[in-house]
């Protein structure tokens, strides 16, 4: 071992030193290097556990909004059967009022067309009544 270590060149205080510098690097991996890598692993997973929670919340989130666009499909649905039936609604309301309108103007038309039938018929008699006077007049003229 003498002569490897005259071969090197080395002396006796490098063995001293290897030793010493092999203790300093124990103790500073004990002191130092295991806490830095146990805080290391402890970020570690807290960043694992942080990316498990914020897919659990985008999972929720998704489901979330599933739901939301399931109940958004529902009330369109709703609405648009309300719209619907508030314009039948309309419609019917519009027919029934479009019906009456018609229903009033034959009966209206149906009484004025009595009521034209009656003055014809009084305006014939009053007619017949002056065509006979008037072809007395024009008789009794006619003989005198």
């Amino acid at each position: 071992m003498q002569e490897i270590l005259e071969s090197l060149q080395l002396d006796q205080t490098f063995v001293f030193q290897f030793v010493l510098i092999a203790i300093l690097f124990f103790i500073f991996s004990s002191l130092y290097l295991k806490p830095v890598q146990r805080m290391l692993e402890e970020r570690q997973r807290r960043l694992k556990d942080q990316v498990a929670g914020a897919q659990d919340l985008l999972k929720q989130v998704e489901s979330k909004m599933a739901e939301f666009e399931k109940a958004l499909q529902s009330s369109r649905t709703e609405a648009k059967k309300k719209h619907d039936q508030a314009v039948q609604a309309v419609k019917d309301a519009e027919e029934k009022a479009l019906q009456q309108t018609k229903d009033q103007l034959k009966q209206e038309f149906a009484k004025k067309s009595q009521e034209l039938y009656a003055q014809k018929t009084q305006i014939e008699k009053e007619l017949e009544g002056l065509v006979d006077s008037l072809s007395e007049s024009i008789a009794q003229a006619v003989l005198k």
